[in-house]
């Protein structure tokens, strides 16, 4: 693959390079084996995750919401943590996250669609509206 960047792994999904990363965070000493830094490269790993909606909940209007399943911390654990193979995510924080990432990183709340609106050609008004959306009986 060559010399690649952040922006370049993303794209490739490249599990070498988030490894890196890691054990960059987890201050590795390759030769011998340490990892000075493993519970707080985790807390670093999952901090900046979580600021795309991964491993937290997302705000939504609808009751008892999970943060998803958040595994324990050591060091072979951290390598697949980063590049996603670890700690398991609702489809919903999936949602946020892919939204997130489309926007360029601005984070919305996510909201349950009330009313399909109808497009105003005035700023700051809403159209009317379209459709409804009403809970099932």
């Amino acid at each position: 693959m060559g010399y690649i960047n952040d922006l370049d792994a993303m794209r490739r999904s490249s599990n070498v390079y988030m490894a890196e990363i890691a054990m960059r965070l987890a201050e590795v000493n390759r030769s011998t084996n340490q990892w000075p830094r493993l519970g707080e490269a985790h807390n670093d790993l999952r901090q900046h995750y979580a600021q795309f909606g991964l491993g937290t909940e997302t705000g939504i209007d609808l009751p008892r919401e999970s943060s998803g399943l958040i595994g324990t911390s050591n060091s072979g654990l951290l390598l697949y943590l980063s590049f996603g193979q670890f700690d398991t995510y609702t489809p919903l924080q999936l949602g946020q996250f892919s939204a997130t990432m489309a926007s360029g990183g601005e984070r919305m709340r996510t909201r349950l669609v009330r009313d399909v609106l109808e497009p105003s050609m005035e700023n700051g008004t809403a159209g009317g509206s379209i459709r409804t959306m009403r809970q099932k009986s």
